[in-house]
């Protein structure tokens, strides 16, 4: 039924298409196949966004939409069938949420292979062993699964997160140096929500004006278990394609 609502989306002309020949995403598509879906009947698995690196993403969108098109097919967003039929966003969701946003709600999609489960708590214990799932809110409390957002539109900000990524972003940390990369930003954001020097209404009021202090403690002995630190190498590294 999510799939023959795209394709009528599609068909009346209201959304661009994320490639000429891509098939709608439906129950019938295969695990590794590509298809167009429609960001915004997708659910979510993690429990908060980072509104900042969504609009920023929103605007590029809307300035060259063929290019964002384009790097889409090159990078789809990834999705996993639940139990419910439905598909859960396992990578890109600030991508995705941009994407509708930006006006463009229609997007490629890659199913992920998974292996079969017979029960929900069988998919939801799969998703947490192979690091998919990211089970806390908007300020690092644990949730549950029953508490994720349904929907990319229902997810709360957590500005801890949004400064995590402007700290990639200046060469905080590489994920190039990362042997686990999934979720690595909110694992920053943690971190950083536990520093004094940085306390939620000042990040709140402006992530971009925290960066500064958030550069000098990802850099310090404190941050050396976080993934991609990068606070014992030479002030000349420079982080590839990050």
């Amino acid at each position: 039924m999510k799939g023959m609502v795209v394709w009528g989306a599609l068909l009346a002309g209201l959304v661009s298409p994320a490639r000429a020949d891509a098939p709608p995403c439906s129950s019938r598509t295969a695990a590794g196949q590509t298809c167009a879906c429609d960001v915004r009947v997708l659910h979510p698995l993690q429990g908060a966004i980072g509104r900042d690196e969504v609009r920023h993403k929103a605007e590029k969108i809307r300035d060259k939409p063929n290019k964002a098109r384009r790097e889409l097919e090159d990078d789809p967003i990834k999705i996993v069938r639940g139990p419910d039929d439905g598909f859960y966003i396992t990578d890109h969701h600030h991508g995705a949420a941009a994407m509708a946003l930006a006006g463009q709600p229609i997007a490629s999609c890659s199913v992920v292979p998974r292996p079969a489960f017979t029960t929900p708590e069988a998919f939801w214990r799969d998703l947490a062993r192979d690091h998919l799932v990211w089970l806390q809110d908007q300020d690092g409390r644990a949730i549950t699964p029953a508490d994720l957002p349904t929907s990319l539109a229902d997810m709360p900000d957590d500005p801890y997160r949004s400064l995590a990524w402007r700290l990639r972003k200046e060469g905080g940390y590489c994920r190039a140096a990362m042997r686990q990369k999934e979720f690595a930003e909110f694992l920053w954001a943690d971190w950083l929500r536990r520093q004094p020097s940085l306390p939620i209404d000042k990040v709140r009021r402006s992530s971009k004006a925290m960066v500064d202090e958030a550069l000098a403690l990802a850099r310090s002995p404190a941050a050396r278990a976080l993934p991609g630190f990068i606070g014992d190498k030479p002030e000349s590294f420079s982080c590839p394609d990050d």
